[in-house]
């Protein structure tokens, strides 16, 4: 018969075809229908079969076919059939003996070690002259015989990146075999309540332009609206393994908010695996997964929906990305670093660079407020400059078409955020962004001369800040969170987090900082700072609270979006400016995020990192 079809992809009508004929073919002709052979016989081994003599023999005559490009590995293979397994044996032969031994070793998971290590023990135990291989690569250099006479080599060594694909287009399909997940896929054009509020990605206008710009995509709710997010993560679990693998996955909009991030609707699409991260050149990654996704954006495929029991052109569109900050500079080619780091204001970042910390700093948040605001021209309290700048235009407007192309991740902002907030306040060595780096900088900018280090001798002292805890104080401050009692599953046990000896708070991982920022440190602050810097803190920590909040009202961003640049305007007047990284900077662009594209918890990476 025809095998043609083997080569072909197996996402073409030409390869569904093949399988169907063979299949067909092979049950009518087996004399055991539970028992088809290999049709593309690129390995001699067959399962479930009694390797005697003559079935071996049979064996190699089926791959003579295969062999005829190179009669001499064929004669090799018919040697080994005949060959007795050692001198005076009737009943065994070497090729028959071997397969019988890789079928057991397949069936019960034998590593290559214990199977060398049998090998071994084989040679000693039979009469001398035996034909048993001393070793596994030896075994195979018997059996594995390639199409093409060539003996499958082991290379030495691992490759240096390799790439497993799971093409989503039959999984795509799929999903419309199970009429109750086919019914689910639909819940946003049949089921969900329109009410003016925000509580999936389809109330948002990054929907609605996909539906205005292509209408006739929009047409068919079927058609599905996905997300994609890469992440690098370490599979071995250990902080002191630098392995990074990177996955792919996929988020499926269609479905209602209680479903679309579960991880039963998460498809992994891409595993690139380490051991080192791929980097810059994470495109070349992507490419399978691009090629497949623009066909299914151009053209779309049959797929069949066994809930109204039809056929239809499936077609996909992708909204936008989730990924960590420093993952758009590799993945999207964005800049990340620098003066211009911010992916929203670009050239126009409010910056300076700090001579001492060697650092950029991103200030000067009163440009987003009114030109009468009493911040613009309060210059000491600042950066000893008056803002009369506006607040930057958007970069949106250089997309094509997408409103937001790129998410920013709430997740990693909201850790960096509160991992700097309480570093500064415990002055915790590596986190805190005060020091004697910082307050050089405050002389060097001409502002809170109250602040300077002070020499005395060979000493120097840092005079005390508004943000700084006395030791009394970071025992309150350690104590309480210690303290705290929490339900199982709300987060990490609080109290192995926290150093009483050196009053240090370690091993929080970011869901325990989302806890920390939201609830605990509220309860924490009370009483140990002065009111500006303690109102500053909670300012902050209440906007993280509603900005996360499952259901928007959108009348009340254009508020909380003005209660951020207040906040941080607040928190330019007391911390120093080494506190202003990107990351802090960042969330100042969070709620027009939530305006274009739904509420945060559709679009953060805690459901990916769990």
């Amino acid at each position: 018969m025809d095998k043609a079809w083997i080569e072909c992809s197996r996402t073409s009508p030409e390869y569904d075809k093949g399988v169907k004929d063979f299949l067909n073919f092979a049950v009518e002709n087996a004399k055991d229908a539970s028992i088809i052979r290999c049709p593309c016989y690129e390995y001699f081994l067959f399962e479930s079969m009694d390797y005697n003599d003559g079935n071996t023999v049979d064996m190699v005559n089926d791959a003579y076919k295969n062999c005829y490009g190179d009669p001499k590995a064929f004669r090799e293979l018919l040697e080994q059939a005949q060959k007795p397994l050692y001198p005076g044996c009737t009943k065994f032969t070497k090729l028959g003996t071997l397969v019988k031994l890789f079928n057991i070793k397949g069936k019960f998971g034998w590593s290559d070690n214990s199977f060398t290590k049998m090998l071994s023990f084989l040679t000693e135990l039979l009469p001398e002259n035996n034909e048993i291989p001393e070793s596994m690569y030896e075994a195979k250099k018997t059996i594995w015989k390639k199409n093409d006479g060539r003996v499958d080599q082991y290379r030495n060594g691992v490759p240096a990146k390799v790439l497993w694909y799971f093409p989503p287009i039959p999984r795509f399909r799929r999903m419309f075999q199970s009429s109750q997940t086919a019914k689910d896929l639909t819940w946003h054009a049949n089921a969900r309540a329109i009410d003016g509020k925000l509580r999936h990605p389809v109330d948002s206008p990054s929907w609605k332009l996909v539906d205005e710009k292509w209408p006739t995509f929009a047409s068919e709710p079927r058609n599905l609206r996905l997300a994609l997010s890469a992440d690098g993560i370490n599979p071995h679990s250990s902080l002191s393994n630098t392995y990074s693998c990177w996955p792919v996955l996929l988020i499926t909009y269609n479905l209602p908010p209680w479903l679309c991030m579960k991880r039963k609707f998460m498809m992994l699409s891409l595993l690139i695996s380490g051991p080192q991260q791929p980097g810059n050149d994470i495109d070349v990654y992507w490419a399978p997964l691009i090629e497949d996704l623009q066909i299914l954006w151009d053209v779309g495929v049959d797929a069949s929906d066994a809930n109204k029991k039809e056929f239809f052109n499936l077609r996909v569109v992708l909204l936008w990305t989730i990924n960590d900050f420093p993952a758009y500079g590799n993945l999207a080619g964005c800049t990340v670093k620098g003066y211009n780091a911010c992916l929203y204001c670009g050239v126009n970042t409010s910056k300076c660079r700090l001579k001492h910390s060697r650092k950029n700093a991103y200030m000067g948040h009163h440009r987003w407020l009114p030109s009468n605001n009493e911040f613009k021209c309060q210059v000491k309290a600042f950066d000893n400059t008056i803002e009369h700048d506006q607040a930057p235009k958007s970069l949106n407007d250089y997309w094509k078409y997408l409103l937001v192309r790129h998410q920013l991740d709430v997740m990693h902002i909201e850790k960096n955020v509160c991992e700097s907030i309480y570093g500064t306040l415990l002055h915790i060595p590596g986190k805190t962004k005060d020091g004697l780096k910082s307050r050089k900088d405050l002389v060097e900018m001409k502002i809170r001369d109250k602040l300077a280090p002070l020499v005395k001798g060979k000493r120097t002292f840092l005079p005390p800040a508004s943000y700084t805890l006395t030791r009394d104080e970071k025992t309150s401050f350690c104590k309480t969170l210690k303290s705290i009692k929490v339900p199982d599953g709300y987060s990490s046990n609080i109290k192995n987090l926290v150093s009483m000896k050196d009053f240090k708070l370690q091993g929080l991982k970011s869901h325990d900082c989302h806890v920390l920022m939201q609830q605990l440190l509220l309860v924490a602050l009370r009483c140990v700072l002065s009111k500006h810097a303690n109102d500053a803190i909670i300012r902050f920590c209440f906007f993280f609270n509603s900005f996360c909040a499952t259901v928007v009202d959108v009348s009340i961003l254009d508020k909380l979006e003005t209660d951020i640049v207040v906040t941080l305007c607040l928190l330019e007047k007391c911390f120093p400016p080494s506190f202003f990284d990107i990351m802090v900077h960042l969330t100042v662009h969070l709620v027009n995020e939530v305006r274009l594209c739904g509420p945060v918890y559709l679009h953060w990476m805690y459901p990916f990192e769990r």
